[in-house]
């Protein structure tokens, strides 16, 4: 875990489509994503931390990000 991060319990977040704090607008794009070819991403609040996790168009990829490392 990077910086105390429970990496694993957003992943599974993610997996599930529960895109966390996003507004309703990403919310339902992410949902049509998941049938599409359109990325999907996901943002989460931990501590004083955004976490973004992005899912390629593509699928063969997801990558997550803090905030911070942008």
């Amino acid at each position: 875990m990077k910086n105390n991060v429970p990496i694993l319990k957003y992943l599974r977040r993610h997996s599930v489509c529960d895109w966390g704090d996003v507004d309703d607008d990403e919310w339902l794009k992410n949902n049509d994503a998941v049938d599409s070819s359109q990325p999907i991403i996901s943002i989460y609040k931990f501590n004083d931390t955004k976490i973004f996790i992005i899912t390629e168009a593509d699928r063969t990829a997801t990558t997550m990000r803090l905030a911070d490392d942008c």
